[in-house]
């Protein structure tokens, strides 16, 4: 079995749990990609029904 510490997945996401700082800081790396994410569904919905609407 593989250990997740320091595992980077995809461009954007790394994963590193060996200490209490790295846990904060990746915490806080993943709660932003959670809102850049959001953002980028919540004005391509927009979009979306304003081309619909038009």
């Amino acid at each position: 079995m593989s250990s997740i510490c320091g595992e980077t997945f995809g461009e954007d996401v790394t994963v590193n749990v060996d200490e209490l700082d790295d846990i904060i800081e990746t915490q806080a790396s993943i709660k932003q990609q959670a809102e850049l994410l959001s953002e980028r569904e919540r004005s391509h919905g927009q979009m979306s029904r304003q081309l619909k609407a038009a």
